[in-house]
């Protein structure tokens, strides 16, 4: 019998985090949809053409339940190679970013073979390769197009082996048949290697196994078997994309204006690490950044600030803080509004219409203060309201006082979500505020002296809205009323306004907490609003209310039985506990689980599931819903053709699904049907994140401590204070060791503040900071900016002689002295003209060699003091460094496991 010939093909290649995706891979292999958590990618190949014959999965038997699920097993797989940044605290991937995670093998196939035969000898030849490595193994068999296409194999490998607690150690052993390949591009291996002849002679013995008429042919191979077109595509279209935008970020990098307007976007001011971190991931060469970063700081329009904390000891500590001209300026033009409004007083408010309001309702002292302040006739007024403290109760007075009047009255809000509770709490007209002031640019129901703003959640403006807000007002005679916390969440854009614009109007404050039902839970909010979140986290510890787990999974895990629990209780008719967590991918797990636990008491029906296609942002999601399931919105959608609003942050439950169409009857009362294939911005709401909780009450809380670089002082006081009756907070040893680290990482401070919040540096300290850039990037004595500074008046102009031999002299005194001492305007001048006399007479002016000479010895003293501060910097530095490693060492070893990533 004449033999057949096989072809004898096979590639290996390494799939790096970074550069690669596994999951993606995965995805690709499984012709499936899904998504990579760390980079935020979604695939999708379902229904590509290439024809996939089988598919399958190989994990050890003691691998966790979660593993076959490929898109969780090649997830876990990529998140295990994070590690957190000593420095930044952030997770990022080790070995400069592009640690191994998988392997990827392509093996061509007899298309002589049977269907049944091809599978037995690729799982034979698995079995004998993997199967006692203890690692994670997908594979699939495709077929090219067409009946007479080409038959191959794909198998991706992990490169940890995987237990019971997920992944672990590296399986090295498998490695050196690729990774001492000389000659080739990093991670590939070439066909004709040890591959090759091992699938060749493989294949062969299979044959002979099994009395097949067939042998490899060595000269018959296909180079041309690879990843395949679909894949292909979509992964260079992918290459290209970060590669376009990564000299994009270059171009940005080098152009200061740039960065100081990104540094700026999201916060009125940034520090030098801000500054560096930016710089560090700009993918500039390491060769420009120390030149960037001098650019950066020596920029025409970068203002010096100091940050004045106290320290122990009573010592006064300052660190160095920037922010830019325009900044500035815009933080000034809206306190100069505030002030122009507060002094305004045409909306008097008649004591019949304050009758009517106090007659509704029963005020207590702070309320009724706020009440009688907020009528008295000002253009502005301001309350601030600590959590839980009766804002809405008040807020609902002091509208009822104005309509009564006569008024006009606009509730605005910076989310959909505050804005709707305004509409339900009788306002007439509630929206956002970026609506409103569409609305208003637009000429659309304009104000006049006859309207009334009030502003719910004011603290969380950006710089814009609370600009727009109040120049509005301030040109149209309207009055604003603004009710905040300036120690909760602030605006994902730039913000922190709101404490200054509450100073220039004599605000009043609401301290007493009345929304928790026990004075217990009272005072541990009281103590969140203070700072104090160790206070507040001992009241609940020890009356059991903080649950510990060894780690974040199984504190989850636990989050959901008692959750579960909670609900089988009480009934399908009672409100669902709501649960926050800080990062969305842990929101999106706990929504997935949630959602189990419900199938499993029978509440939701998983039969009449239906697969979407989702959208959180930017992130792609695949969401499985049934009637009865619990959804929110994530974003707002007016189609007035089909008669169809939906509104970012509104929630409610699914009570129908036909075909693509979704019905949701809100909370709020109103029921809407959508056609979910194509509005995509929903998805399961029975968990959020801390941020989406602001503004809110809820009966029942549960809380997961999921990422302590998240749960900063302002989230944490948000999450543990928006309960009316229970709040249970689950927490992970591995991210805070006991009660005590937990509350001190929650007491941590991460919240916005205006730049005017700070002091102007003094105008030395700035000439210090860029020469001692200059320094670092190597700029030629020559080639330096002249000396400019900010005054007081915030003006920018070039400094003075006087100026400079005034700060010469001074630099004198520092290298004589231990600091240069406070002196008068006349002492300076008595100084400034003796050194006069000493160079020569005041009656002469200096030659054009003495002063040659002069500047040289100047120079000569300069150089010299900055060689001494360089060297005392270096040492300061060093010996800094080897401190924060030796105390961080244990810290990084405990974090290297942690799943990452935060919304702001």
């Amino acid at each position: 019998m004449t033999s057949r010939m096989a072809i004898e093909f096979a590639s290996v290649a390494i799939v790096r985090a970074g550069s690669g995706s596994a999951v993606g891979l995965s995805h690709y292999i499984d012709r499936s949809n899904g998504r990579d958590r760390v980079s935020g990618t979604s695939y999708c190949f379902d229904g590509k053409d290439v024809d996939v014959l089988a598919r399958g999965l190989m994990v050890p038997e003691t691998a966790p339940d979660w593993a076959f699920d490929t898109n969780a097993l090649w997830n876990a797989a990529t998140e295990r190679e994070l590690v957190r940044d000593r420095k930044t605290g952030e997770l990022r991937f080790s070995r400069h970013g592009e640690p191994q995670v998988a392997k990827s093998y392509v093996l061509a196939l007899p298309k002589e073979l049977s269907a049944e035969d091809n599978r037995a000898l690729l799982q034979s030849w698995l079995d004998r390769k993997f199967a006692q490595a203890g690692v994670a193994v997908q594979w699939a068999i495709h077929r090219d197009h067409g009946e007479n296409g080409n038959v191959h194999a794909h198998v991706l490998v992990s490169t940890r082996r995987l237990g019971p607690d997920g992944f672990g150690a590296k399986a090295r052993e498998l490695n050196p048949e690729f990774a001492r390949a000389p000659g080739l591009q990093k991670g590939f291996i070439a066909e004709t290697g040890a591959l090759t002849r091992e699938w060749r002679s493989f294949q062969d013995e299979f044959f002979r196994a099994r009395g097949l008429a067939l042998t490899v042919d060595p000269s018959r191979m296909t180079p041309q078997l690879h990843l395949g077109a679909a894949f292909r595509t979509e992964t260079s279209a992918l290459h290209q994309a970060n590669a376009a935008r990564a000299e994009k970020e270059r171009e940005n990098a080098r152009r200061p204006e740039r960065v100081l307007a990104h540094l700026t976007a999201r916060a009125a001011t940034f520090t030098a690490r801000d500054l560096d971190t930016y710089l560090t991931k700009s993918s500039l060469p390491a060769q420009e950044i120390e030149t960037a970063r001098a650019a950066v700081l020596g920029h025409v329009d970068l203002v010096h600030l100091d940050e004045r904390q106290s320290g122990r000891d009573g010592q006064v500590l300052v660190s160095e803080r920037f922010t830019t001209k325009a900044v500035l300026e815009q933080e000034r033009g809206i306190l100069a509004d505030a002030g122009a409004l507060t002094r305004q007083s045409a909306h008097p408010v008649p004591a019949r219409a304050m009758k009517a309001a106090r007659s509704s309702r029963t005020l207590d002292g702070e309320q009724e203060r706020a009440l009688v302040y907020a009528t008295q006739g000002q253009g502005l007024a301001v309350i601030r309201g600590r959590a839980g403290t009766g804002k809405s109760y008040t807020m609902a007075a002091i509208r009822e006082a104005h309509e009564s009047s006569g008024y006009r009255v606009i509730g605005l809000a910076p989310t959909n979500t505050v804005a709707a509770d305004m509409r339900k709490d009788g306002f007439g007209e509630g929206r956002t505020v970026a609506s409103e002031m569409l609305r208003q640019e637009r000429g659309r129901e304009t104000w006049d002296a006859r309207t009334v703003v009030i502003v719910d959640e004011m603290g969380m403006l950006s710089h814009r809205d609370m600009e727009r807000v109040l120049s509005h007002a301030r040109e149209t005679g309207a009055k604003v009323i603004g009710l905040g916390d300036e120690r909760q969440l602030a605006s994902v854009e730039r913000g922190g306004m709101f404490a200054l614009v509450a100073e220039e109007a004599r605000a009043v404050e609401l301290t007493q907490v009345r929304r928790q039902r026990h004075e217990w839970q009272r005072q541990a909010s009281a103590a969140a609003a203070r700072g104090d979140l160790s206070a507040t986290v001992r009241a609940y510890s020890e009356r059991g209310a903080v649950r510990w787990s060894s780690d974040l999974v199984q504190a989850r895990a636990d989050l959901v039985r008692d959750w579960t629990e909670v609900v089988r209780t009480q009934g399908p008719t009672q409100p669902l506990p709501f649960v926050y967590a800080a990062t969305n991918d842990a929101v999106d797990a706990l929504n997935r689980d949630l959602r189990q636990a419900r199938i499993a008491l029978g509440q939701i029906d998983e039969e009449a599931g239906r697969t979407f296609a989702t959208e959180k942002g930017e992130r792609q999601l695949e969401t499985v819903v049934s009637p009865g399931d619990r959804v929110t919105f994530h974003a707002t959608v007016r189609d007035r053709a089909a008669n169809l609003e939906l509104r970012n942050g509104e929630g409610g439950v699914v009570t129908r699904i036909q075909d693509s169409r979704l019905t949701v009857h809100l909370d709020g009362g109103r029921a809407v049907t959508f056609d979910a294939v194509k509005h995509r911005g929903w998805g399961l709401g029975y968990a959020g994140t801390v941020y989406k909780g602001q503004g809110k009450t809820q009966r029942e809380v549960m809380t997961l401590y999921d990422h302590a670089h998240a749960w900063r002082r302002e989230a944490s006081y948000v999450a543990l204070t928006r309960h009316a009756q229970d709040l249970k907070v689950y927490a992970s040893q591995d991210l805070a060791r006991d009660e005590v680290a937990l509350g001190r990482q929650m007491e941590r401070g991460g919240g916005k503040a205006a730049a005017l919040s700070y002091t102007l540096a003094e105008p030395r300290q700035q000439e210090q900071t860029r020469e001692r850039q200059a320094e670092r990037a190597g700029t030629p004595e020559g080639e330096r900016q002249p000396a400019r500074e900010w005054t007081q008046e915030h003006q920018l102009g070039p400094v003075t002689a006087e100026d400079r031999q005034r700060r010469m002299e001074e630099a004198r005194m520092r290298a004589q002295g231990d600091k240069v001492q406070e002196i008068t305007a006349e002492e300076r001048r008595a100084r400034m003209e003796e050194i006069r006399l000493r160079s020569g007479g005041a009656e002469r002016a200096l030659t054009a060699e003495e002063r040659q000479a002069r500047m040289a010895q100047v120079r000569q003293e300069q150089e010299l003091r900055q060689q001494a501060a360089r060297e005392g910097r270096e040492h300061n530095s060093a010996t800094r460094d080897r401190m924060e490693e030796r105390s961080q060492d244990r810290v990084q070893e405990r974090s290297r496991d942690q799943e990452g990533g935060w919304e702001r």
